[in-house]
Parts: structure tokens; C-alpha cells; sequence
């Protein structure tokens, strides 16, 4: 397994990433406020997710059609600040792009990763493996990666850095991991949730 390096129109990206394996690409000019607005110095030290992005008037940066992938999907975005733990995802496609400092990543093949899967809140993470069966890689600024369903990933973020995050589900890729949300839907129906008694408090007479 190997990285792919990409440098084409929005139909060869479509192409490769049907190959299933993780595509380095370059986003520069073409993207100047989401950059200079959605940045490490810019915004306060948190993750912010679709809420929160939606909440400080910064969906419009990412719409990009160049990411977006041709057939209609459900895009989620989001913009990270913290170093993550292994995990993997069953969206269509998922690009993380640099647009400050460095982060450093570790990808792991789908054969080589032991799935942890939290169905309740759809979290799919993984067990730390065998550093032979991992494909690092360096993202500095600029530089967008796409990582296939069901590839391992780390990132490690170094000082002053922020990763955009562009997810994009499609109908039919949610019907392909229908297991996935069926499982969802069978343990949401069946947690119960325990309310503590009430107690009122009479004021004395």
C-alpha cells in the first residue's frame, strides 16, 4: 500500500479516490478566506464542529466543489486543534487538509486495524499496531489528504496547527454500512435512562 500523489481535475481526483487508497493532494490560492479565517491564530484553541462553525459564520469557507464529491451527499465539517487517537470512518470521502502548522500522521490498511466500534454515538475507533503495519506521513501547510473508509488513522498535531476536516456521506454509501446504523438504531432503542427521584421541598409554615 502507498500514498498516491495528485495533481488534476475534480473527475481524475472522483477516479483515484475509488481506488480505496489515501490520495496527498495541494490546496493553495484558490481557497484564501479558509485559510486565513478558519486558522489556528484566528479562532479560539478548540475543535469546532458543524455547530460550531455554523454558529460563527464560517460554513460558506468550506464549500468547495472541488472536494465535493459529483453525486448528492450530506457534508460535515469540522476543524481540529488537538492531536487524535487511532480511528477510522465509513463516509464516501474524508479529507483533512493543513491550513497551518504541520501534523503528523500514521495510516494504517483496513487489513492491518482492529476495529473498536461505539454504535451508540457512531465513533469508530481503532487498537494501536505493529509500527511496520503503519504509513506515516508529514502534512504541512497546504497539504490535503484524502483517507479511504476504513483506514486507520493518528494525527499528531504540532504547535500552532489546525486541520480541516471535509466528511461527505451519499445515500448509497449509507446504505452500504447499513449494518452500521442498524446496529445504531437497535442500541439507541434499547438504553434506558434512569431519572433520579424528584424531591420537593416544602418551605416550613
Amino acid at each position: 500500500m502507498e500514498i498516491l500523489l495528485f495533481n488534476g481535475t475534480k473527475n481524475d481526483l472522483e477516479i483515484m479516490c475509488n481506488l480505496n487508497q489515501p490520495i496527498l493532494l495541494q490546496i493553495h490560492a484558490e481557497n484564501e478566506k479558509l485559510f486565513s479565517n478558519c486558522n489556528y491564530d484566528s479562532l479560539e484553541k478548540k475543535n469546532y464542529d458543524m455547530d460550531l462553525i455554523t454558529e460563527h459564520g464560517l460554513l460558506s469557507f468550506f464549500e468547495t466543489n472541488f472536494l465535493r464529491p459529483h453525486s448528492f451527499s450530506y457534508p460535515d465539517y469540522s476543524i481540529i486543534m488537538t492531536s487524535t487517537d487511532y480511528m477510522y470512518h465509513i463516509s464516501l470521502r474524508q479529507y483533512f487538509l493543513v491550513n497551518q502548522g504541520r501534523a503528523n500522521v500514521e495510516l494504517v490498511p483496513p487489513i492491518n486495524i482492529k476495529m473498536i466500534n461505539d454504535y451508540y454515538e457512531m465513533k469508530f475507533s481503532c487498537e494501536e499496531t505493529d509500527s511496520e503495519k503503519k504509513i506515516p506521513i508529514v502534512l504541512k501547510e497546504g497539504d490535503c489528504l484524502f483517507i479511504p473508509p476504513l483506514w486507520g488513522y493518528k494525527m499528531i498535531l504540532e504547535e500552532k496547527t489546525s486541520v480541516l476536516s471535509f466528511n461527505y456521506k451519499t445515500p448509497m454509501n449509507v446504505i452500504s454500512y447499513a449494518d452500521y446504523y442498524a446496529m445504531h438504531f437497535l442500541q439507541k432503542i434499547n438504553t434506558k435512562y434512569k431519572f433520579s427521584q424528584k424531591i420537593e421541598i416544602k418551605s416550613p409554615v
